[in-house]
């Protein structure tokens, strides 16, 4: 699958592997509709190399998702990442942040 940063396809980028919460991962999805936020999602067979998958997995858990910033060069003094991508990121996070996760937990 490519991955798109900037330009026309501008979008946030939700992760999906086996250890993301499939509630949080929807209520991602559905807040980013709600919202016409753009969005990608990519999902993986392996870990994602971020704490999610430890959290999830550890001890009791905890429900995870995980939005990344497409991006190009990462790791290099160079990483490049579109500003429109990281807008439309923190609009994502606010809007789910305003969201009941008390209630989006419940209903999985």
């Amino acid at each position: 699958m490519r991955l798109y940063y900037g330009r026309k396809r501008q979008k946030v980028l939700l992760i999906w592997f086996m250890a993301i919460f499939t509630a949080i991962h929807d209520a991602l999805v559905e807040t980013a509709k709600e919202n016409n936020i753009p969005y990608q999602i990519e999902a993986i067979s392996r870990g994602t190399g971020t704490d999610a998958n430890v959290i999830q997995l550890s001890r009791a858990g905890a429900a995870t998702g995980l939005i990344s910033i497409p991006n190009r060069y990462m790791h290099s003094p160079c990483e490049m990442v579109d500003m429109r991508d990281v807008q439309h990121t923190i609009a994502l996070l606010a809007h789910f942040c305003g969201k009941n996760i008390g209630e989006i937990l419940k209903s999985y």
